[in-house]
């Protein structure tokens, strides 16, 4: 035996222990911390890829972060607008009550109280709503970049004052008429109703305030301009007493007997007898002097054949009423015309509203019927619901508001959606990158525990090989000290 022999295969164990203690700490270092790569000289090769990822993976971090923020701040001032729309329901019952015909002076009053409580509260909430010292409602958001989206175009968003002078509707009223007959109460025209796009709209002579109300509702969609439509009218100033008679809408009254000219009452019994046919209620008013005619539909109110038992000439009037019943002209119907051709015909009026403004221009028969104008804006702060007119009118300026606010709600839920969409993909490509960073950088904690037992295997058994060499070299200086009678050590 060499003694090369003994000294190599303990430098062989030597080493071998040397390389499975290396690879130990590599195993435990890599097992208490989690990750494969400790430090650059781990795999230098991955080092710039995890760098990129972990930035990649910040960025949506902070893109999410932004995108939840701005989400929670639409959903307040969305949060403002249905607490508003909930009071707008609330306002919109108290008009009700007071349009309704059993209602009084008194309780009417007693809405309107209520109708200003209400209104104040819609400030309130207009003024106070804010997120992280920024006002939402009060008209100063304009104009604002949300974080949060992936688009290249940025969300740009402006949210309109939710006060009461700030909401309502636009509106502009084709007025009533009453005439000799339909023919001349409404004559052949046509305008252009400019809303959101222009709209021709035609109409043929003796056309109802209801026929026109459909042909402004038929090009809502393109104009944004909604219609309704009502016929007022009032019998009053009868001549003299006597038994009479008239027909209404084709509808034949009966002989209805007056016997103080000042008293119109029994006039008011008879058309409320024929009302299922002619579709207009009749209510006399307080001094019994006149009677009011409506039809709630907006159909011509059209009376001919009026007759009086009397000798002589005998008249009655037909007047046109606005909508807080004012008249607006008045026609004289003459027993002595004779027949049919004791008539008169009231056209009703035609009242268009719409969220933005808007204006209408005659074409044909301008100035004969309807003279071009543009909408008014009508907010909440000037309602008024202590008359029936005022009612009907506040109406109309509630459903305007409360078809603002839900249009509102309509963008900010599609912005919020928007949003939650974007957060949804940056999630998701965050939890991909952080997939792929996982399988670069962290430790396969099975194999790195394999390869602790396997090392600390070989260094023990390295350790023994060294300590038999040692051994090895005691037997040899043993033999040659029996050999030659010298001790070495």
């Amino acid at each position: 035996m060499r003694i090369s022999d003994i000294s190599i295969i303990s430098l062989k164990a030597a080493d071998s222990a040397k390389q499975a203690n290396l690879e130990i700490a590599q195993a435990k270092r890599r097992i208490s911390t989690g990750l494969r790569i400790n430090s650059a000289a781990d795999d230098p090769g991955s080092i710039g890829m995890v760098s990129r990822l972990t930035s990649e993976i910040q960025q949506f971090l902070q893109k999410s972060a932004a995108n939840q923020q701005s989400q929670k701040m639409l959903e307040t001032a969305d949060l403002a607008h249905k607490k508003v729309q909930e009071l707008i329901n609330s306002l919109l019952d108290s008009a009700n009550l007071s349009i309704s015909s059993t209602a009084t002076i008194t309780s009417r009053a007693s809405n309107q109280t209520v109708i200003a409580g209400l209104l104040n509260e819609i400030d309130a909430i207009g003024l106070s709503s804010t997120f992280n010292g920024q006002s939402l409602t009060d008209g100063s958001f304009v104009n604002k970049i949300l974080d949060g989206s992936n688009s290249a175009s940025p969300i740009n968003v402006s949210i309109e004052a939710l006060r009461t002078n700030n909401i309502g509707t636009n509106t502009a009223i084709l007025a009533a008429k009453a005439a000799s007959d339909a023919a001349n109460a409404t004559t052949n025209g046509a305008f252009n109703l400019v809303g959101n796009t222009t709209s021709a709209i035609d109409y043929a002579a003796g056309a109802s305030a209801e026929t026109i109300a459909g042909f402004v509702n038929a090009a809502t969609d393109q104009t944004g301009i909604k219609a309704t439509a009502e016929t007022r009218a009032k019998l009053k100033t009868l001549s003299d007493p006597g038994t009479i008679s008239f027909t209404l809408n084709g509808s034949a009254s009966g002989n209805i007997t007056i016997s103080d000219s000042s008293d119109l009452s029994a006039i008011t019994t008879a058309i409320n007898n024929i009302s299922s046919t002619t579709g207009v209620h009749a209510e006399t008013s307080a001094d019994k002097t006149s009677v009011s005619l409506l039809s709630s539909q907006g159909k011509n109110i059209i009376f001919t054949a009026f007759n009086n038992d009397n000798s002589g000439t005998d008249t009655i009037q037909l007047a046109a009423m606005d909508r807080d019943d004012n008249e607006v002209n008045t026609q004289t119907i003459s027993n002595t015309d004779g027949g049919v051709s004791a008539k008169a015909a009231v056209r009703g009026y035609v009242v268009m509203n719409s969220q933005n403004a808007f204006s209408y221009s005659m074409t044909e028969g301008a100035g004969s019927d309807f003279s071009s104008a543009s909408s008014s804006f009508y907010s909440l702060s000037t309602i008024d619901v202590s008359s029936v007119s005022g009612a009907g009118q506040a109406k109309e300026v509630i459903s305007g508001a409360n078809e603002t606010v839900s249009d509102a709600r309509v963008k900010l839920g599609g912005i919020i959606n928007r949003l939650k969409f974007a957060d949804d993909f940056n999630q998701g490509q965050r939890l991909s990158l952080i997939n792929g960073r996982s399988n670069i950088i962290d430790a396969d904690i099975a194999t790195e525990s394999a390869k602790l037992a396997r090392n600390s295997i070989i260094l023990e058994t390295s350790m023994a090989m060294i300590a038999q060499a040692n051994i090895r070299k005691e037997l040899f200086l043993n033999l040659i000290n029996s050999s030659f009678g010298t001790k070495f050590s």
